[in-house]
């Protein structure tokens, strides 16, 4: 290999190493656990939101009691000590 090609790599294989884990920080709810605390808060097939990094339990109006049941997806979440963007 060419040291010119050598040179052009070197800052993809920098860029690839910090791009490499694209899971939501420590300590933050994923978006599986988002949808196993929907399930027990009575939301079927529930799609969390993203929200940048991270993942939010957006419930919409359209769904009855959607308040109730956003509520006690985060509070589901908290406390299991995970944290969650609302």
């Amino acid at each position: 290999m060419r040291p010119s090609s050598v040179a052009a790599l070197t800052p993809i294989g920098l860029l690839a190493g910090c791009l490499g884990d694209w899971g939501p920080p420590e300590g933050w709810a994923d978006k599986s656990e988002i949808i196993e605390a929907a399930s027990r808060c009575g939301l079927q097939n529930f799609k969390p939101t993203e929200a940048g990094g991270a993942w939010a339990a957006y419930v919409s109006h359209n769904v009855p009691d959607h308040a109730a049941k956003e509520d006690c997806i985060y509070s589901d979440l908290e406390g299991q000590g995970l944290k969650v963007t609302r």
